[in-house]
């Protein structure tokens, strides 16, 4: 039986902790953001390469999210 979610990750945006776990996928474009076991945010990568978020981060939080993601999973 194959994993549904990676490890989670603790990662610091700002003045805050995050946690962000990736969903086993093929392709793996499909992640979570929770605070405080919270979930923020779904992100995923579309055919394309462009990330999308289902939330209201600003911009600044969005690229430092996305650096994470590239850094921890790609």
């Amino acid at each position: 039986m194959s994993r549904l979610y990676s490890d989670m990750y603790y990662i610091n945006i700002g003045q805050e902790i995050y946690h962000l776990q990736a969903l086993d996928t093929p392709d793996e474009t499909f992640f979570l953001l929770k605070c405080f076991d919270k979930l923020l945010c779904t992100i995923t990568m579309d055919e394309q390469g462009k990330w999308h978020f289902d939330n209201h981060l600003n911009e600044e939080q969005l690229a430092e999210v996305v650096t994470w993601i590239e850094k921890l999973f790609m």
